[in-house]
C-alpha cells in the first residue's frame, strides 16, 4: 500500500520519501545532509534558504494533493537574465510526469519583513544571552 499526499492525512510531515522513496533533489537522492546558514546575531545556525524554500513546497504538494518526483532548485546564474529579470525558485516535476516552476516567497512589505526577521533574531539572541 502507498500512502498518498492528501489534505489533513499526511499533511503533518514534510517527509516527501514517506510518499515517495524514490524522491530526488538537484537530482540526488533524499535525504541529503543538511545545509545551515548563521544567523546575524548569535553563533546559532539555521536551514539554508533553499532547505526553507523546499519545505514550504512540500508544504504546498501536500495540501494540494500532488506527490513530487524531482525538484531541482534553479540558479540565475545558469541564464541569461536581463536587468530586472528573475527566475522560479524550482522546477518540479510529479510522479504522475507533470512538470512546472515554483516561486516560494514571503508576502508583505519589505521594511515589514526585514523588522520581523531582525526582532525574531534578536529575541533568539537575547534569550541565549
Amino acid at each position: 500500500m502507498t500512502p498518498e499526499f492528501k489534505a489533513f492525512e499526511g499533511g503533518d510531515t514534510r517527509d516527501v520519501t514517506a510518499f515517495n522513496p524514490h524522491f530526488q533533489y538537484n537530482g540526488q537522492p533524499w535525504p541529503q545532509p543538511p545545509r545551515y546558514d548563521r544567523t546575524k546575531h548569535t553563533c546559532d545556525y539555521f536551514s539554508s534558504e533553499d532547505l526553507g524554500e523546499l519545505n514550504c513546497l512540500f508544504d504546498g504538494l501536500v495540501h494540494e494533493g500532488s506527490i513530487p518526483a524531482t525538484v531541482s532548485k534553479l540558479c540565475p546564474t545558469d541564464f541569461n537574465l536581463s536587468p530586472g529579470e528573475s527566475i522560479p525558485d524550482f522546477r518540479v516535476t510529479l510522479t504522475t510526469g507533470e512538470e512546472f516552476f515554483a516561486e516560494i516567497t514571503s508576502a508583505g512589505q519589505q521594511l515589514t519583513i526585514r523588522e520581523q526577521e531582525t526582532l525574531n533574531e534578536l529575541s533568539h539572541a537575547l534569550g541565549v544571552w
